[in-house]
């Protein structure tokens, strides 16, 4: 008989040591494969969102808000990148809550990438099934929600999962969101510093940085103001 700590395996044992975990047990990352471009001065608020995940009771939900074009989504790709550097164990799934269609589409792609392969999910159960299978997942996992703009439209709170492992991440225009979570938890994104602004400005027109450069984007900045320079 051979030992291993508490567990007994008999020299012709036929269990599969070579056996592949569930889905549930595996890391999956369903992320846009955008380029995080142009993303400058949003440190702090990186840190702030992952201080509220890693620190807080599960499940969570941040939202991140911001008029249209001051790098709501780029934030949230961002912090996507983050985990799968940082936290290797946890999970990421990306929906476009643009409009209850697309959000659904989403869940449905989710549903067909986390089914074990012996599995069979209707076409009608999918975003029911991929709900269920969040609740009960053993890993932790982040969900994000991008441009959930339009609260009127649909109630996003009929596909937030309450699995104890989860997180959920929100952007939205629209101050209503505000509502899905305590507001120590809301981001509300603010316009870039002046330097930021201007160092912005130059990358997007393709201009060298340089101090001469550099101070001739200030002074464009200061008559355009800091809040309308726009990350794409």
């Amino acid at each position: 008989m051979i030992y291993f700590g508490t567990w007994q395996m008999k020299p012709h044992d036929t269990t599969r040591l070579d056996a592949k975990p569930s889905n549930s047990e595996r890391t999956f990352h369903t992320v846009p494969r955008r380029l995080v471009s142009n993303f400058l001065g949003r440190d702090e608020v990186l840190q702030k969102i992952n201080m509220i995940f890693t620190r807080a009771e599960s499940p969570s939900i941040v939202v991140i808000r911001a008029l249209g074009g001051q790098g709501k989504s780029q934030v949230a790709l961002a912090y996507c990148r983050q985990i799968k550097q940082t936290l290797k164990s946890w999970s990421v799934f990306w929906v476009d809550a643009t409009s209850e269609n697309t959000l659904r589409k989403d869940f449905e792609a989710i549903a067909e990438r986390i089914k074990e392969p012996n599995e069979t999910v209707g076409d009608d159960n999918r975003v029911e099934f991929a709900l269920e299978k969040l609740e009960e997942w053993s890993q932790p996992w982040l969900l994000v929600f991008d441009n959930y703009d339009d609260p009127s439209s649909f109630n996003i709170l009929q596909y937030i999962s309450c699995g104890e492992n989860g997180h959920v991440l929100v952007t939205s225009r629209h101050a209503a969101t505000d509502d899905l979570t305590i507001s120590n938890n809301v981001v509300a994104l603010q316009g870039l510093s002046e330097k930021h602004s201007a160092e912005l400005l130059l990358q997007q027109s393709r201009i060298e940085q340089d101090e001469a450069s550099l101070k001739h984007s200030k002074e464009i900045v200061k008559v355009m103001g800091c809040k309308n320079i726009i990350l794409f």
